[in-house]
């Protein structure tokens, strides 16, 4: 199979509005749209678009559609003007959910010609609100024969500490044995936030995917776990809005860092960041009085 696993460490090292570095290990799946089924088959804790441990479901990426992912991609790329052909290949690096649960802040699309050559990649960028949005990288950005590099406008909210004017820099090394992903946050030429994705490929095997399900357990909540303990770290009035009080699924409402959150919204001088931040916190606290009613 060309689907395969990767053990990796991610780095965060944020410059502004405080300086802060975290560092912490999960692993990702880089699977071949064409196989999925087929590793569905082999891998007992895997399957597609049903229930298991790891389940992949083509409704939890970009472009959205009801038709298969791999048909979606690929008309996403004819729209914009690629084609790769009628037996191209699309990888895509990503964490499927893990007992329903499902948070990828990152998946890349890595798109291959007839003839196995690189064409194109195409970063599937996701927030806590299970927002996305997609950044094409083309042949033009592929440099030195290994890597696509692109600066873009963000232009989305990913997180209350980083403008939405902001670029992304990206440089995504085409994963062999070694994977190595770049994404950095830039203001101009100053790097805002620098964040790699490195790792070492592993065999998807049963007795790997084991290992890892007992190494690395409820890994996609540990990723959000790890996201929430460093906005706390960063601004601990912002991100607290709304706060986890248990773990059987109750929710409490932390009232006094509400109100410092809104006197940080009310404080921004840009009407657009007011409104990204306002709508942060609302959705916060009405997910958590749902959270409530349901409970």
């Amino acid at each position: 199979m060309n689907s395969c696993l990767y053990e990796c460490s991610v780095m965060h090292h944020r410059f502004a509005p405080k300086v802060h570095h975290f560092r912490h290990d999960i692993f990702m799946f880089y699977l071949d749209l064409d196989e999925l089924d087929l590793v569905a088959k082999k891998i007992s804790l895997f399957s597609h678009n049903r229930k298991n441990i790891y389940s992949f479901r083509d409704a939890d990426h970009e472009p959205a559609g009801e038709n298969l992912l791999k048909e979606r991609i690929v008309t996403f790329l004819r729209q914009n003007g690629i084609d790769l052909g009628p037996f191209g290949r699309v990888m895509l690096l990503t964490l499927p959910r893990v007992l329903g649960y499902v948070f990828n802040p990152i998946s890349i699309y890595y798109c291959f010609d007839d003839q196995g050559e690189p064409v194109c990649s195409v970063a599937e960028v996701g927030n806590t609100f299970r927002e996305m949005k997609l950044f094409l990288l083309r042949r033009e950005e592929f440099e030195a024969g290994a890597t696509f590099k692109k600066i873009v406008p963000k232009h989305f909210y990913v997180s209350p500490f980083s403008e939405l004017d902001l670029n992304f820099d990206f440089e995504l090394k085409i994963p062999g044995d070694k994977l190595d992903v770049k994404i950095d946050d830039r203001n101009g030429d100053n790097k805002i936030l620098i964040t790699t994705l490195t790792g070492q490929r592993t065999e998807l095997t049963n007795k790997n995917l084991s290992w890892f399900t007992l190494k690395y357990p409820l890994v996609t909540l540990k990723v959000t776990v790890t996201v929430s303990k460093v906005g706390v770290g960063i601004y601990p009035a912002a991100f607290c809005a709304v706060l986890p009080a248990g773990w059987a699924g109750a929710t409490a409402l932390d009232w006094p860092g509400a109100a410092a959150a809104v006197a940080l919204i009310l404080r921004s001088e840009k009407p657009w960041r007011k409104a990204t931040l306002l709508r942060s916190m609302i959705r916060r606290i009405l997910s958590t009085v749902l959270g409530i009613i349901l409970s």
